[in-house]
């Protein structure tokens, strides 16, 4: 996050992204992607990331000409940096998407 940031921020970037073929032949791209959200209070980090998952999780639909099949919260942990004084709570999404 920039030194010059306000919180509570949210932050995300593209892991991977590799193209795979389901059990029915269908190819997909399987889309791993990593949020971050921060602030100086735990309970806005849990706050914003329940909103999230609440959001992201299991969602599926068309966006950007993609279609959605599934998305998912692969892994999440929340940690305190005493360097910067703020939450974390990390997040690894997985989208699973064909073109339309």
């Amino acid at each position: 996050m920039p030194p010059e940031a306000t919180t509570p921020a949210i932050t995300f970037f593209k892991v991977s992204e590799k193209p795979d073929i389901d059990t029915c032949g269908d190819l997909y791209v399987n889309t791993r992607i990593q949020t971050n959200v921060y602030s100086t209070l735990a309970t806005t980090v849990a706050t914003i990331h329940a909103a999230m998952v609440a959001k992201l999780h299991k969602y599926s639909g068309t966006y950007n000409s993609q279609i959605i099949v599934n998305c998912f919260m692969d892994f999440g942990m929340t940690t305190y940096e005493p360097e910067t004084g703020l939450y974390r709570q990390i997040a690894d999404w997985k989208f699973y998407t064909k073109g339309v």
